[in-house]
């Protein structure tokens, strides 16, 4: 069908499409574990795009040492050029193309995949949803994207496959009540959590009913409604850090707003609550005092990057 991409259309990279032209060089002659160890080396994206030059490199691009993690991010690279707009690749035929790709990165990791990242910038549905989770049945380590739409329906069904998850990082398109509730009733071993969104009442509320044994959190660089702070503090017994670096503390009464920061916090916590804080002093803190004055906080890097170190992405 005219304008229909397929996996065999991708611009494959010179050194790849000359890697044949010499007998000396031939595919068949390299060291399948060489070959590995060269493929350790490449992004995601790279990789898929090895994986389709012959039979030898893709029995080589399915070593169980290659995925560990499968980190979409990679699109944003030349071979893809996923652009860095939220909501891109939205037309059918880059969906189509998102769908390929996510089907041939779950099918070489062959259930070994345990850290499943999106693309922070391609719409997401449902389709890519559970089409990642029906083949990632061992996966530990979860991160939303920020673009797209998923159905109730569809969240519960992922979850459901996905009873083995420790850590998400959720996002806005997963802002919904029933996100807690999928991940309480399926995710009985989660224990890391990042929320790259506003912290109010009605999500303390979910977390300390939902997933009562959550061990850290993060709620980094949003603004958080002051009693929904102290609400997790006293009532998850389990809660060893919460992480509210660069964030807003405040607290909404019928006329005024007022800003807490975190010497003022110990007047509302107790020692043992305020000993699980990561903070940063916002008088002193170059990235909060550019924070007020840019109003696109739910950026990229935040999304990727977090100081507490088990929701680093290497």
């Amino acid at each position: 069908m005219a304008g229909l991409w397929t996996i065999g259309e991708i611009r494959k990279p010179e050194v790849m499409k000359n890697s044949g032209s010499s007998s000396r060089y031939s595919n068949d002659h390299l060291n399948y574990d060489i070959l590995v160890r060269i493929f350790m080396a490449l992004n995601t994206a790279e990789l898929l795009v090895a994986s389709t030059v012959c039979k030898s490199w893709m029995q080589a691009s399915r070593n169980h040492l290659l995925w560990n993690k499968l980190d979409l991010t990679a699109l944003n690279s030349s071979i893809f050029n996923v652009q860095k707009i939220r909501n891109t690749w939205n037309d059918i035929f880059s969906q189509r193309k998102l769908n390929l790709l996510l089907k041939l990165g779950v099918r070489l990791g062959n259930g070994n995949i345990r850290c499943l990242i999106f693309n922070y910038y391609t719409y997401f549905s449902d389709f890519q949803l559970i089409t990642a989770a029906e083949r990632t049945p061992n996966l530990q380590r979860l991160v939303f994207p920020d673009s797209g739409h998923l159905s109730k329906d569809g969240i519960y069904n992922a979850m459901r496959s996905w009873r083995g998850l420790v850590s998400i990082t959720i996002t806005s398109i997963v802002n919904r009540p029933h996100m807690f509730s999928a991940i309480g009733k399926y995710c009985k071993n989660l224990s890391e959590l990042k929320l790259t969104f506003d912290f109010e009442q009605h999500h303390a509320d979910a977390l300390v009913e939902h997933i009562p044994n959550l061990m850290v959190l993060s709620i980094r660089y949003v603004s958080v409604d002051m009693k929904a702070l102290c609400h997790v503090l006293k009532s998850m017994e389990r809660l060893v850090l919460v992480n509210i670096c660069h964030s807003t503390i405040y607290d909404l009464s019928d006329y005024s707003i007022e800003l807490y920061d975190i010497k003022s916090l110990r007047k509302h916590l107790s020692i043992s609550c305020l000993e699980k804080l990561i903070s940063c002093q916002v008088n002193e803190c170059c990235r909060c005092q550019r924070h007020n004055y840019d109003p696109r906080r739910h950026l990229e890097d935040i999304w990727h990057n977090d100081e507490v170190r088990c929701f680093a992405i290497d």
